[in-house]
């Protein structure tokens, strides 16, 4: 989810189907669309907002913290492949 919304602005906008895909992508199965309408409401109440600098930075910051743990995700991935290929 922070990789398609990393603000709340841009959480306010997402639609059902964007955050089922999204849930999908991160490996939920089951009871997608029903969780994806309880994100959306929740996504779409009124909050304490940050100034705009300050939201758009945090922003920022998700996003290349997204990035990383993705970069990570697959380092880990590519271990585990050349671990299992070196002890088989």
């Amino acid at each position: 989810m922070l990789a398609v919304a990393p603000t709340p602005a841009l959480g306010k906008q997402l639609s059902r189907s964007k955050i089922g895909a999204a849930l999908r992508r991160g490996g939920r199965q089951r009871r997608v669309d029903e969780r994806a309408d309880t994100i959306q409401a929740a996504l779409r109440t009124d909050q304490l907002a940050a100034p705009d600098l300050v939201a758009d930075a945090m922003g920022s910051t998700t996003v290349a913290l997204v990035a990383v743990i993705s970069e990570l995700n697959t380092q880990i991935a590519r271990l585990e492949q050349d671990l299992a290929d070196h002890f088989d």
